[in-house]
Parts: C-alpha cells; structure tokens; sequence
C-alpha cells in the first residue's frame, strides 16, 4: 500500500483528533522564481486550511508531524469528484438528445438535460459522503512524530 505523506505541525490537540497545518508551501520546496512559478502564484491565492487527522500519539501543539494517507483514496476520491459529475453531464445530455430528437428547442433541453444531471450528481454525492456506509474509507492520519514544539526553550 502506497501513502502520500505531508509534513505538517499540530495547530489543535482534541484527542483522539488533532488539526494541523501542512508546513511545506511549495512543490518545488521555493526557489528564487518566485514571480514565475505557477505553484507559488495557487499557494498566494489558496491559503492552506487546518484539516482534522486521525492522531494515537501523544502530540502537543507546536509538534512537527508526518500526516499520511493511502493513495488509493486519494486517486477514488478524485474518480468521484471529478470523472462522475462529468460523466453525468454527458449521459444527461445523451439521454436527452435521444428522446427529445429534432425539435426547435432541442438543444436547450439538452443543455438543460446535462446541467440537471450534473447538479443531481454533486447533490448525491454530497449526500454520501456523511453516510456511514463510506465512514471505513482511508482518513488522513499522523504517521510519526518529527520533533517536539519545547515552550521552554527560550527561557
């Protein structure tokens, strides 16, 4: 089983959860192209948010951690929230196309057709992601500890 990894630090404690904030701001690690670099231009515009893992070590706020997560979620999360709603559109609009036939306003209810079965997509999928029957799908969780956040330090 192949794990994505992501160093990150400890921003909240609430065992058996903790919130962390990922550390590393860019693919490359940063550079000095900075004004050229697509990575730093996403990272300026989309502000990492904390995330909620799944934590059995004894951590502290400030702590550096590994978060890991199985990369065969990530590429089924993906296959759902990408290539089902654009396949939804297609079959919307296929299915239409193939009942309204020749009409004046065909292709407006085809478009129709398709947006509506897009919408209802993202609305299903929405709905499943809360029930249970998905609850035992991988979540993101802390691997190792790399070093302790010492408050004392500087005293």
């Amino acid at each position: 089983m192949t794990m994505l990894e992501e160093p990150s630090i400890v921003i909240k404690a609430d065992y058996p959860h903790i919130w962390v904030h990922r550390t590393q701001q860019s693919a490359c690690g940063g550079c000095q192209q900075q004004t050229r670099c697509s990575t730093h231009a996403l990272n300026s515009l989309f502000k990492p948010k904390p995330i909620r893992v799944d934590s059995e070590l004894p951590l502290a706020i400030g702590d550096q951690v590994i978060v890991s997560i199985d990369e065969s979620s990530v590429l089924r999360a993906a296959f759902i929230i990408y290539l089902l709603p654009l396949l939804a559109i297609f079959c919307g609009a296929g299915i239409a196309d193939s009942l309204i036939g020749t009409n004046a306003n065909a292709d407006i209810w085809i478009a129709a057709s398709g947006i509506g079965s897009f919408l209802l997509c993202l609305l299903l999928i929405n709905m499943t992601q809360t029930m249970s029957c998905f609850q035992h799908l991988s979540h993101p969780f802390v691997s190792s500890k790399i070093s302790t956040h010492d408050k004392h330090l500087g005293d």
